[in-house]
């Protein structure tokens, strides 16, 4: 059998290719499934109908079943790589929609990564390897030994065995570009990866490296490359040796080609290229490989070099980790190898391999930083690995704790996209990772490119429990309680903004923007370290509402001087026909007839005032202006009451224009902390009433009809009787009525009706103002505290915003980008001292940070604040109770500690 078929079949085989026949012409979606297996069945029909529809949706829909394990993902990806007859492109949407939900990189036998590289899928290759949250370890072998470069070799040979498909390859689907330029852009990204370009492959018991292999088949761009690297081609693979390959068609490359055989001299001397060719065969035990070492290390005793780098590339430990040999790694250990190269490896390999790195003498390094575009700390890569620990996290926060002297930038580092360690664990829903980099502060606010945080994806119980941690309690020199709120929630988010932002500034409010946001962290606005900045906030910022609502107030009372003070009955029997926006004298009313004009350039002038405003916060907020409900409102009205001053004589503009304003004026009330509430909840009442009036509207709407029905007869179509019930308009609008309570049964002709048209009012009166009105009454009764509580949750966003919209108009003055002229500046800095919490808080500080002390038995408590400093004290007094008991165990620990010690 010559070699070109051997290796044809050698490489079918570690394939896995489909049976011929008809299965030659099927997607191959998933392996071979079980008999029963009908989840397993069904997903490869979705994915398969998915695939040849191109439909991504129905794809996301199948990979976000909660019943579909990591293995079964992971063999859905291993298959969609290896697909041949679809197109690249949806093959790299649909591995990328996995990838970005999970992480299902398999370690060991058939791998995603090597079945891209032996179909060709270069781009598809790139896409594994390279992805930002879950990217594939490219240094790994599959169950056949081979590395993805070997895969990648293994595959051109594949399509080169058909010139015409090589041709077609090559004219048509690579634009321009032969497989072999494509694969060698792959080989230069996977030798930056760590992949082995010396690794060599079993072909029927003779193993070739990766140049002998190119060599041996003419891939002369991949040989070329090989060279580049100084690869060893003096080894003899059936008595020909690499060299020799080259050199029978380029003499010229191997002339002068001397340094990769004494490069590689001690390396063979001992043993060593040997003994890693062995620890990464997979088809040997466990067993074997490491007696295998512990003959070498005997071998090898004085002369161990148990440090170097493998042909520059990985220490012998490394190489351990990597293969999941824990006697190895130990016994390697134990010989004084150095546990920081392989670091990284024991965090992707899992815990037990960490545990056996932290073992050694030598202190593990916690400051290193993965190179490349990742930039992962060793936090990040203990919790972004598919075995999170938080026993190993616990350990590298302890260590970094005694031995990074800027520990706060070391636990809030962020990775290539500007991720931190708590962003990730909270994004992968790691709770128990979550509390402990807590514990030791680290910060939820610190954000990536998009701009999110931790803070958007942490629990909510992680949330309020830091929150939690900013009450205590203290006594002050007269022996009172007093109750500290440290208000470093706001502190910290307006540090990490100011620090990203290089000194800028962002308002108080801004992370509870975010938490209003949230369906999960909404509740926490009643926290009371958040309800006591608000209020301070208010405090602060009470004059601005009240100046605002004066002038709305008065805006509005001139609005409805203005309309009251034209009889719109004569103002249309005397105005002239042809000239509908000029009011007559006639139709003044005689009590403002002399101010009458002044109401009107007052209205006008109040009017401008509040147009001038609207326009200053378009220009100044564009973008967010559009979306509050509050601006189109005073826009309308601005219109309208323009309008209005033109057109004097419509009374249909007078009475929308009263109306809209009234609701404007209600929905500005609803700003105070005192009115919020009952106006939200007033709302939230006729919102729930308008919803199961609307499941109800069909009972109205049938005993409408009936009633139409049951009361039209002869004399009505004659004209001889009321036609209120006569015509079914008018008879749905009484049966309204009527559900309200105000039954008008006059026209309703009894003596005359049928007991069917009998039966049909006595169910109306039963079942729609009985049962349905009592129904609605109780619904309400039951569900009030429900709506009042959501109803405060709403005033508190609503508060949120306007502080948020305050604050943003003076820092916006402030910056470069705000008003250029200098007393806008200066009012807008004057505004800044006083209305900013954190900047001007009247407290004491304790580190730097903002705490606000309240004598708790000075404090009125009958007020909103006193309740608030309530609720903060039973919270803070748990807090002390729990440190102290903490404080006892650990007194009492040290007791027995040091008793066991003397005995």
């Amino acid at each position: 059998m010559s070699e070109s078929t051997k290796l044809s079949l050698f490489s079918r085989k570690s394939l896995v290719l489909p049976k011929s026949g008809a299965a030659e012409t099927r997607h191959l979606i998933v392996q071979k499934m079980t008999v029963g297996d009908k989840m397993k069945k069904m997903m490869r029909e979705n994915v398969e109908k998915a695939l040849q529809l191109d439909d991504v949706l129905e794809f996301q829909n199948i990979i976000s079943n909660e019943q579909l394990d990591d293995s079964i993902l992971s063999e859905l990806l291993f298959n969609i790589c290896s697909m041949e007859n679809a197109q690249e492109e949806t093959l790299y949407r649909f591995a990328a929609e996995i990838l970005d939900r999970y992480n299902v990189h398999r370690s060991n036998g058939q791998i995603a990564t090597h079945a891209a590289a032996l179909r060709g899928h270069y781009r598809l290759l790139h896409l594994l390897i390279n992805h930002p949250e879950h990217p594939a370890d490219a240094t790994l072998l599959n169950q056949y030994g081979e590395t993805i470069i070997h895969c990648i070799i293994i595959g051109i040979i594949q399509h080169k065995e058909s010139k015409c498909h090589a041709f077609f390859r090559k004219t048509f689907f690579n634009n321009g570009n032969t497989m072999e330029e494509n694969a060698l852009q792959s080989l230069h990204m996977l030798n930056d990866k760590n992949c082995d370009v010396h690794a060599k492959v079993d072909l029927y018991g003779t193993p070739y490296s990766t140049v002998h292999l190119a060599a041996k088949f003419k891939l002369w761009k991949l040989v070329d490359f090989f060279l580049s690297l100084d690869v060893n081609i003096e080894a003899k693979f059936n008595n020909v040796t690499a060299r020799d390959l080259i050199k029978s068609a380029h003499p010229d490359w191997v002339k002068m080609y001397t340094s990769c055989k004494d490069y590689y001299a001690e390396d063979c001397l001992d043993g060593r290229e040997d003994l890693v060719y062995t620890l990464q065969k997979p088809f040997l035990s466990t067993t074997e490989k490491t007696q295998f070492f512990s003959a070498w290390l005997k071998n090898n005793s004085s002369n161990l070099r148990i440090n170097e780098s493998f042909k520059g590339k990985f220490t012998l430990l490394e190489c351990a980790v990597k293969n999941r040999l824990p006697e190895v790694t130990h016994l390697l250990i134990s010989n004084g190898a150095d546990p920081n190269p392989a670091l990284f490896s024991a965090l992707a390999a899992g815990p037990k391999y960490f545990d056996l790195l932290a073992a050694s003498e030598t202190k593990i390094n916690v400051a290193m930083v993965v190179q490349g575009s990742r930039k992962h700390t060793v936090l990040h890569r203990a919790i972004v690995s598919t075995k999170p620990s938080v026993d190993v996290v616990k350990y590298l926060l302890k260590e970094g704790k005694q031995r990074i002297p800027l520990f706060s930038d070391w636990i809030n580092a962020k990775d290539g996209q500007g991720k931190t360690a708590l962003k990730h664990a909270a994004k992968y829903m790691l709770n128990d990772i979550v509390d402990v980099l807590l514990s030791y502060k680290a910060s939820v606010f610190a954000a990536n490119k998009d701009g999110n945080s931790a803070l958007n994806h942490m629990e909510p119980e992680f949330l309020e429990q830091k929150l939690n941690s900013y009450l205590q309690l203290s006594k002050k020199q007269s022996g009172n309680v007093c109750v500290e709120i440290d208000f470093a929630f706001f502190d910290d988010a307006q540090k990490e903004y100011c620090a990203g932002k290089k000194g800028h500034m962002r308002p108080d409010v801004e992370p509870l923007i975010t938490v209003g946001n949230s369906p999960h962290q909404k509740h926490l606005l009643q926290h009371p370290v958040i309800k006591a900045f608000l209020l301070l906030k208010w405090q602060r910022l009470s004059w601005i509402y009240w100046l605002n609502l004066i002038f709305y107030l008065l805006f509005a009372a001139c609005v409805y001087a203005l309309l009251f003070s034209i009889d719109f009955k004569k103002a249309n029997t005397t105005a002239p026909s042809n000239s509908s926006s000029k009011i007559h004298p006639e139709s003044i009313s005689p009590y403002v007839t002399d101010y009458f004009y002044d109401l009107s350039i007052a209205t006008f002038v109040l009017a401008a005032i509040l147009a001038f405003r609207e326009l200053v916060q378009f220009l100044l907020f564009a973008k967010k202006y559009i979306f509050i409900l509050e601006n189109w409102l005073d826009l309308v009205i601005v219109g309208l009451t323009f309008w209005f001053l033109i057109s004097p004589n419509n009374k249909e503009l007078a009475s929308v224009l009263s109306l809209i304003l009234a609701l404007n004026v209600m929905i500005l009330m609803g700003h105070h902390p005192r009115l919020a509430v009952h106006i939200r909840l007033l709302y939230e009442v006729a919102l729930t009433f308008f919803k199961f009036f609307m499941c109800y509207l069909i009972l109205i709407l049938a005993f409408g009809f009936a009633f139409a029905f049951y009361v039209t007869t002869a004399d009505c179509q004659k004209g001889n009787c009321d036609t209120s019930f006569n015509r079914v308009i008018f008879s749905i609008f009484r049966t309204l009525t009527m559900f309200a309570g105000g039954f008008e049964t006059g026209n309703l002709q009894f003596e005359r009706a049928s007991y069917a048209g009998r039966i049909i009012f006595f169910i109306f009166v039963f079942l729609v103002p009985i049962v349905i009105v009592n129904l609605l009454r109780a619904l309400a009764v039951s569900d009030m505290q429900r709506v009042k509580s959501g109803a405060e949750i709403i005033y508190l966003k609503s508060q949120i915003r306007f502080f948020h919209d305050v604050d943003s108009y003076v820092l916006k003055n402030i910056g470069k980008r705000g008003c250029h002229f200098k007393i806008a500046r200066r009012f807008s800095k004057w505004m800044y001292k006083r209305t900013a919490i954190l900047n001007n808080l009247h407290a004491c500080f304790h580190g730097n940070r903002k705490v606000l002390q309240v004598d708790y038995n000075e404090s009125k408590l009958n007020n909103q604040f006193g309740e608030v400093i309530r609720q903060a004290f039973i919270i803070a007094k748990k807090n002390k109770e729990r440190d102290d008991k903490a404080r006892r165990e650990e007194k009492r620990s040290k007791i027995e500690t040091s008793t066991a010690h003397r005995s």
